[in-house]
This record gives structure tokens, C-alpha cells and sequence, in this order.
């Protein structure tokens, strides 16, 4: 997996920030935004610790270190977006049942090459994706706020983005999937004194179950910074996750998600 070169001149990690084990700053990066989102929901327990890098470029990297509940697994992700905020490559470091794997998915000329390496052998799909695409390893939540970014305000309503994705901690493989958002409102948060504007945003995911060849859907709240910092998340269950200085958040702007129609076969 591609790994940037290494410089004296990188920042040290915020406390709580675990920095992933697949980047290391290179001269002209700049670190963004740095935080930890905690995911809380039954199996789906964990933490994220993430850092945004704004690259020489002009580009986007995102990157993160994913720990399950009681330290079940413990994974590295990167994610690289180009100047014009579209995906260029996810590449990850995890582990299926115990046994470590690494996860590269590029996207170059309308097409997403997955690859996993297992030891010395490698899985390689291949799937559709255009300008509108976007790459996705679970179980961060990171990339979901990437689409926050890319919605068009000024055209509002709903916007669709492909989705493809590869699991950091289990054999699962997304090649067909989907996501509409659109922004329900801005909002203001207060807590202890600080205001905080918040951009809300509701959207519906499509995926496919590879397997079965079934389609289902999901709905997310995602809320975010003026300026696209990643805040918080809330799902239609008891799912949510909440950005480390900003507990309540869910609560305090409630979240409004739509009741899903089956996916007609």
C-alpha cells in the first residue's frame, strides 16, 4: 500500500489521536482538523480517531485508526481525494478473524479496483465508478461525511452518489451501492457557553448484498461544521456517533430520518 515519505516536520498527534499506520506526513501537508468520533450502539461500539491533511496538491487525505469495543480489532484506514474532492484511493490495514489483511481501492478512469491481500494471495474486484463515486471501508463513518462536501447547495434537493466499499473487518465486498442526500437545515448548537453552526443532513443508502443479490436500505442524520468538520451521526436505531466535545449533539438537534420503502426486486 502506498505509504507518503516521512518528515521531521510532522505535527504530534492530539491527545486521544492514534495516528494511522498508513500515512506518514510529507513536506507541504498541513494537518486540518484532528478529533475523535465515538460510535456507540449495541455490536457496533467503537472509536475513531481520525486526522484531515490538506496536501501540497491541493488535495484531500483522511485518516483514521478504528478500535472496537473491549479493543475486539483494532484498524488503519486512508482515504486520498483529489484538488476537485473526488476519490482517488482508500487503502487500509485490517483484519478477518483475527488474521491481518490490507484493503487498496483506486479509482481512476471510471472504475474502482478493490484488491484485498490476504498473505500472499489477492482478491481483485472491479465496479463501475464515475466522477460522482465515492470509496467506502467499514466500519468507519468517515466517508459519509465526505458527501456533505460534495453536495451542491446552491442546486439543493436531493443529490445521488455511487458507492463502493470493501469491509476492514470482515470478507464483505460492495460494488453496487448508493447514497441520496440532501441538507435538512442549519442549526446552532450550544454547550457550555460555545455556539457552534451546524449543518444537518439526511441520506439514504442503497447497497447491494453481494451475496444474494438483494438490495436493502439504511438512513443516516449526519451533522456537520460550517466549514464540513465532521460532528456527529445518528441512525433510525439506537446507533449514533458523536464527536469527542460535542456529547448531546444528537439529542439537542434531533434527528429526522425518513421511513424507508422497500427496494422493489
Amino acid at each position: 500500500m502506498p505509504v507518503a515519505a516521512a518528515t521531521d516536520a510532522a505535527p504530534a498527534p492530539a491527545d486521544g489521536v492514534v495516528r494511522s499506520e498508513v500515512f506518514q506526513f510529507a513536506p507541504g501537508d498541513q494537518l486540518k482538523d484532528t478529533g475523535v468520533l465515538v460510535v456507540t450502539g449495541g455490536r457496533f461500539d467503537r472509536t475513531e480517531a481520525f486526522e484531515v491533511v490538506r496536501t501540497a496538491d491541493g488535495g484531500r487525505r483522511v485518516t483514521s485508526v478504528i478500535i472496537g469495543a473491549g479493543d475486539s480489532y483494532r484498524v488503519h484506514a486512508r482515504w486520498d481525494y483529489a484538488a476537485d474532492a473526488s476519490a482517488v484511493l482508500a487503502s487500509g490495514r485490517g483484519q478477518y478473524g483475527g488474521n491481518p489483511v490490507g484493503i487498496e481501492i483506486s479509482a481512476a478512469a471510471g472504475v474502482a479496483t478493490i484488491t484485498l491481500t490476504d498473505e500472499d494471495i489477492e482478491t481483485v474486484h472491479t465496479a463501475a465508478c464515475g466522477a460522482d463515486c465515492l470509496l467506502d471501508m467499514a466500519p468507519s463513518a468517515l466517508p459519509m461525511f465526505t458527501m456533505t462536501r460534495r453536495y451542491d447547495e446552491a442546486r439543493g434537493g436531493p443529490q445521488v452518489f455511487r458507492w463502493v466499499a470493501r469491509s476492514l473487518i470482515t470478507d464483505q465486498v460492495l460494488l453496487d451501492g448508493s447514497a441520496e442526500i440532501r441538507l435538512l437545515g442549519d442549526f446552532e448548537f450550544v454547550q457550555d457557553g460555545r455556539r457552534s453552526l451546524v449543518k444537518q443532513f439526511v441520506f439514504i443508502e442503497t447497497i447491494k448484498n453481494e451475496a444474494s443479490g438483494e438490495y436493502f436500505k439504511v438512513a443516516f442524520n449526519l451533522y456537520v461544521s460550517a466549514d464540513h468538520r465532521p460532528l456527529a451521526f445518528a441512525t433510525a436505531s439506537s446507533t449514533l456517533g458523536e464527536r469527542a466535545g460535542y456529547k448531546g449533539i444528537t439529542s439537542a438537534l434531533p434527528k429526522q430520518i425518513p421511513q424507508l420503502r422497500p427496494v422493489a426486486p
